[in-house]
């Protein structure tokens, strides 16, 4: 069966800001209470794209061969399992009667990529809301975590649409749309394997808010510190924060910072702070707890507070 609704944030991850299935959401100038069904999501998002020639080329020259040689067989199995499906469209018609079972791989087989991954991710979350970050110690499985992370921070529709704005084709007949179902994971690949290199550099640290104000979150949960992704410039550095829950959120940073790893208290000025980098970094969905949390956000225009590892310490 097809899997037409498509998240681009797990619901198991939005389940913590929800009650009964239920999440208070700000889209379009408007606050409601939404089914985490239905939020997040667009349908077919993850539906594999025919590629051409040229987008084949573009994805090799742009990605896998400017990726280590350590990955690069990953990235080509992760393109390969992409193409079958499509390869085998341009040979099977529609009246033959493998034509339905070959249109619902292509509509699910990404979307079963994530939730494979989404199963790690979840024994993740858990314990970071309980603020156990041991995992980040032990090879395997901060390897794991750091694969979850950066594939959800590169699967969502708010760095598809920067992607393909920003980044400039020099090859024609290529086309970054089509190409960014297989980019994507390539990326987030890259960025994990580089993170779990340089794994010494860096430390997880768990936010423990009693400000008062909850943490929110959005349809980018996972915001790089370093990132604009309004302009569209590069970031030369990567450090992440991402909600957990209204009471808790994760900052992964390069050390020393000022704060040890584990839990930190989190101040008033932190939480305002990085929920505004929340609603500056969204696509268009602002989720809360509660309707009241939102409501600051209808008519706030003022400057977003950039926070950057020299005043996290607030």
């Amino acid at each position: 069966m097809v899997k037409t609704n498509q998240h681009y944030v797990p619901r198991l991850y939005l389940k913590a800001w929800s009650v009964n299935g239920k999440i208070w959401c700000l889209k379009k100038g408007r606050i409601r209470e939404e089914s985490l069904r239905r939020v997040a999501s667009e349908d077919l998002f993850y539906r594999l794209q025919d590629l051409t020639v040229e987008d084949i080329f573009l994805i090799k020259k742009f990605v896998i061969e400017r990726s280590t040689k350590i990955v690069q067989p990953l990235h080509l199995l992760v393109l390969d399992t992409f193409l079958m499906p499509l390869m085998a469209k341009k040979i099977l018609r529609p009246s033959d009667p493998l034509w339905e079972e070959l249109n619902e791989i292509i509509c699910n087989t990404e979307e079963n990529f994530h939730s494979g991954i989404e199963h790690d991710l979840e024994k993740f979350l858990a314990l970071m809301l309980v603020g156990d970050v041991g995992f980040f110690e032990h090879e395997k499985e901060s390897m794991k975590f750091l694969l979850c992370i950066t594939v959800q921070y590169m699967r969502t529709k708010r760095i598809r649409e920067a992607m393909v704005s920003d980044v400039s084709i020099v090859i024609d007949g290529a086309d970054m749309r089509r190409s960014w179902n297989v980019m994507s994971h390539l990326f987030a690949i890259t960025m994990a394997h580089s993170f779990h290199c340089e794994k010494a550099k860096f430390r997880l640290v768990i936010l423990e808010n009693a400000s008062g104000v909850p943490f929110i979150t959005g349809d980018q949960p996972i915001i790089n510190l370093h990132a604009n992704l309004q302009t569209g410039v590069a970031p030369t550095k990567c450090e992440f924060f991402y909600p957990l829950s209204p009471q808790r959120a994760m900052l992964m940073l390069e050390k020393p910072t000022g704060l040890p790893s584990g839990k930190v208290a989190a101040s008033l000025q932190q939480v305002e702070g990085y929920n505004d980098l929340i609603v500056k970094n969204s696509e268009g969905q602002i989720f809360a707890e509660s309707k009241q949390s939102l409501q600051r956000f209808l008519t706030s225009t003022s400057a977003v507070k950039k926070l950057t590892p020299t005043n996290l310490a607030g």
